[in-house]
């Protein structure tokens, strides 16, 4: 069996905290990775950075999913506990919990909610447009961070004065 996917392991972790005070996230990550009968190979695969496993990767984003649904709380660092909403979601006796199902609850619909890092009163109609190409050339500009030269494949300059570190698409 794969490894389990973020959503696929909320559930999983309510039922761990399921009549216990505070869990550690490593007795989650373990309890969980026995439901799903992991390999000890699948346990110990890391990230792309090498800096943490993937499973405890996927457990510590269904946690913080779950704690902005009101579902789990954490009292302290790496240590999480069901709270009165959790419980209730336990007693429904699901089958699967998912962002669909978080969406249900107000404060986990204001976390998930995209807010745009420029504010829309002050862009005018064409706000959407401007935060897209604005947010596309941030992009391209962290993506491709050097210059660009002008040759027979390249874009021509986009100013008077020959600065091609950036790459422009409107106005």
């Amino acid at each position: 069996m794969a490894i389990p996917d973020f959503q696929t392991v909320m559930l999983p972790v309510l039922k761990c905290l399921a009549g216990k005070d505070v869990v550690g996230s490593a007795q989650i990550v373990e309890q969980v990775s026995d439901e799903f009968a992991l390999t000890p190979e699948q346990r110990a695969e890391l990230l792309r950075s090498g800096k943490q496993t993937i499973i405890k990767n996927r457990i510590g984003w269904a946690i913080t999913y779950l704690k902005k649904a009101g579902l789990v709380n954490s009292l302290k660092r790496a240590h999480v506990q069901l709270t009165d909403s959790g419980q209730s979601v336990l007693a429904q006796n699901l089958e699967s919990i998912n962002v669909r199902f978080l969406k249900q609850f107000e404060s986990f619909r204001e976390f998930h909610a995209v807010k745009p890092s420029t504010d829309k009163d002050t862009l005018g109609d064409n706000a959407n447009e401007t935060l897209s190409a604005t947010s596309l050339q941030y992009g391209l500009n962290r993506v491709f961070p050097l210059p660009i030269k002008t040759g027979a494949h390249s874009p021509p300059p986009n100013n008077q004065n020959g600065d091609y570190n950036t790459v422009r698409f409107c106005g």
